[in-house]
C-alpha cells in the first residue's frame, strides 16, 4: 500500500512538475519559517533561566509622572530597600556605561605593560553573584571591599592566559583616574541568553571612597540619580512587592 502511494505521488509530480515545484517550495519555506520562529521563541523564553534564583528575582523600574517606564533607578535606593523592608532578601545594583576604560597589566619580571580597552566593566554590589551566580573557577569571588574585581573566564584567559590569578592586581584607567584593583576570583562567562553581560565585575563600594571619585562629587552612589544603574531584588515572598513599590515611591 505504501509503495503504491509513493508511485502515485511520483507519477503526479512528473505529470505536473510546475504545480509540484510550487507546492514543494511553499512547504519548504513554511517549514523553515516555522523552525526559525520556534528557535526564536525558545531562545527568548530561556532568558535568565540558568539562574536558580530566577523565580524569586525582580527588577525595579521607575514610573515617572508622564507614564513612561524608566529602567534606571536612584543608586542610593537599593541599600535602603534591604535595610527598611525585612522581606527583601537581596538588593543589588548593576551599573554599566560608566567606569569602563582601559585595563593595564604590569609585568614586574620584564618591566613591561600591556593594555586592553575594556567596555564591559560593570560595578556591582557584593551580593550580586548570589542573585546571579556563576560557577567559580578560581578563588572565592568577593566584592565586599573597595578596589576589588572578579573576571570572567574568557577575560582572564585573554589577559593572563590562565585563570590562576587570584591576588593579582590590574590598573583600571577611566574618567576617575588610574587605580589598582585586586582580583578576588574568576567565574564562568555569562551566557548569551542572560540579561547580565559583563567581562569584569568591580565592587560598587569603590565609589564610596573619596580616593577613587576624587573631585567627581557628582558620583556619590548615595545620592546619584543616574541613567546607568539597574536594581535587582531577591524576594521569596511575592507579597513584599507591594511594600517595595510603596517605599520606592515614597
Amino acid at each position: 500500500m505504501i509503495i503504491r502511494n509513493i508511485q502515485l505521488a511520483l507519477r503526479r509530480i512528473f505529470r505536473q512538475p510546475v504545480f509540484s515545484l510550487i507546492n514543494g517550495i511553499g512547504l519548504t519555506l513554511g517549514l523553515v519559517a516555522f523552525f526559525f520562529i520556534l528557535q526564536y521563541v525558545v531562545f527568548q523564553r530561556s532568558f535568565n533561566s540558568m539562574y536558580p534564583t530566577a523565580a524569586t528575582s525582580y527588577r525595579l523600574l521607575d514610573g515617572p509622572l508622564d507614564g513612561e517606564i524608566n529602567p534606571y533607578t536612584m543608586a542610593g535606593l537599593t541599600p535602603l530597600l534591604k535595610e527598611e523592608i525585612p522581606g527583601v532578601d537581596f538588593a543589588t545594583r548593576y551599573m554599566r556605561g560608566i567606569g569602563a576604560g582601559t585595563i593595564l597589566l604590569e609585568d614586574p619580571a620584564t618591566q613591561s605593560q600591556t593594555s586592553y580597552r575594556e567596555d564591559e566593566v560593570v560595578f556591582v554590589d557584593h551580593d550580586f553573584l548570589t542573585l546571579f551566580p556563576r560557577g567559580s573557577l578560581a578563588g572565592t569571588p568577593d566584592l565586599s571591599q573597595p578596589n576589588t574585581m572578579v573576571l570572567t573566564e574568557s577575560t582572564a584567559m585573554q589577559y593572563f592566559k590562565t585563570t590562576d590569578i587570584v591576588g593579582q592586581s590590574v590598573n583600571l584607567i577611566n574618567q576617575f583616574g588610574e587605580h589598582p584593583f585586586q582580583i578576588t576570583g574568576v567565574v564562568e562567562d555569562f551566557p548569551i541568553n542572560s540579561d547580565i553581560q559583563a567581562k569584569v565585575l568591580a565592587s560598587m563600594i569603590t565609589f564610596e571612597t573619596a580616593s577613587y571619585i576624587g573631585d567627581n562629587t557628582w558620583m556619590d552612589v548615595n545620592t546619584l540619580q543616574s541613567s546607568f544603574v539597574f536594581t535587582y531584588l531577591g524576594l521569596n515572598n511575592p507579597e513584599v512587592v507591594g511594600q517595595v513599590e510603596a517605599f520606592s515611591k515614597q
